[in-house]
């Protein structure tokens, strides 16, 4: 293994960590663009996400604008669900509400 294959290894795990999708939805998992399911995700398994970590999810062009972008369609194909994310504004992130990821877990297992 080179270094580069190290580096990619690391770099898999850390997203796996940070932004699980295996626990979502089959519904939301077809509905969702990848890189929505790895947000959805992260801000599902993570009490609180900052724009620095979504970041670090997006390709590697993501500025923080496009985290934005991303939040605001995710929000609009989440909403028929009743699923909601909200911004914390003083610290600069993102999270979901105690009734938006149970309803979440309920989509997982009715």
């Amino acid at each position: 293994m080179n270094e580069n294959d190290f580096w990619r290894e690391k770099y898999k795990q850390l997203e796996a960590t940070l932004a699980p999708t295996r626990d979502l939805p089959p519904v939301l998992q077809q509905q969702l663009t990848q890189t929505e399911l790895k947000l959805l995700g992260a801000l599902y398994a993570q009490t609180f996400v900052t724009t620095d970590m979504l970041l670090f999810l997006l390709p590697a062009d993501g500025l923080p604008a496009t985290v934005k972008v991303h939040i605001h369609n995710l929000r609009k194909k989440l909403a028929p669900h009743g699923l909601n994310i909200a911004l914390h504004a003083s610290w600069k992130g993102y999270f979901m509400g105690i009734t938006s990821k149970e309803r979440l877990k309920l989509m997982v297992s009715p």
